[in-house]
């Protein structure tokens, strides 16, 4: 007796397929969600160098209007670096300063550092 396997393989062509395509679309998914967390690592990295750069420059400059001056371009670089960056700074003892500087991509991010200046 013979069976009549007519379209058989067709359908199991379909299923590969099917299959093959959801595994694709899940690779897919995945590269997008590590481009996501890429870019948020890039804008934290960004900010933790305009935080260090700026601790180094309140070490250097003792004077307040060099300071706020200084600090007028820094927040300006902020602002072209990090999406809506800005940073905030304030001297809370005779030689120690707390600096922060926030920034929004997806959500609220802010990093703060108190140095010696």
């Amino acid at each position: 007796m013979k069976k009549n396997n007519v379209g058989f393989a067709m359908i199991e062509v379909l299923i590969s397929m099917g299959l093959t395509s959801f595994v694709l679309l899940a690779l897919l998914f995945y590269q997008i969600t590590a481009l996501k967390s890429i870019e948020s690592s890039n804008f934290k990295n960004i900010a933790i160098q305009q935080l260090i750069n700026f601790s180094e420059i309140l070490l250097i400059n003792k004077s307040h209007s060099a300071r706020n001056r200084i600090f007028l371009v820094w927040n300006k670089d902020n602002q072209h670096l990090l999406p809506e960056g800005e940073g905030n700074y304030t001297q809370t003892d005779d030689h120690l300063c707390t600096i922060k500087l926030s920034w929004f991509f997806k959500r609220q991010a802010s990093l703060v550092a108190h140095v010696l200046c």
